[in-house]
């Protein structure tokens, strides 16, 4: 286990800035907790987004929840609907009881929509490191 919880902000966020999806998470998490840095829910929100869009799978679940409850960010079913789609469908059990709080508040189109653009977006995230031989 590294030691990342041992790193001061600064050092987090500058690994964060370089692109590891878990100096990112955590830096969501200190301004989401207010530890060490000032509590900022927007703050948070735009680090959860950078992991999630490298797959970090805790990163896309807590949007999720993010973007259901309107935290940091304007209130959006759609997107809590694919973040969450996209967290269940590696193995994240607690964005399923969200998506049926969410199913249940959204058209069946908005839910389609929303598992097809998951589901792109699985397909382009698993081609680009299993499926391609270059």
């Amino acid at each position: 286990v590294r030691g990342a919880c041992a790193l001061s902000p600064e050092e987090l966020r500058k690994r964060a800035d370089q692109g590891d999806a878990d100096a990112q998470w955590q830096m969501g998490i200190l301004y989401h907790d207010g530890n060490a840095v000032p509590k900022d829910d927007v703050q948070a929100v735009q680090w959860f987004q950078r992991a999630a869009e490298q797959g970090y799978v805790r990163a896309q679940s807590t949007l999720g929840a993010y973007y259901w409850a309107g935290r940091g960010v304007s209130p959006d079913l759609s997107k809590a609907y694919f973040w969450s789609q996209l967290a269940l469908a590696q193995g994240d059990e607690i964005s399923k009881s969200r998506l049926e709080g969410l199913s249940a508040q959204m058209t069946q189109s908005q839910v389609a929509n929303a598992r097809q653009q998951a589901e792109v977006w699985l397909r382009s995230h698993n081609q680009s490191s299993k499926s391609r031989p270059n």
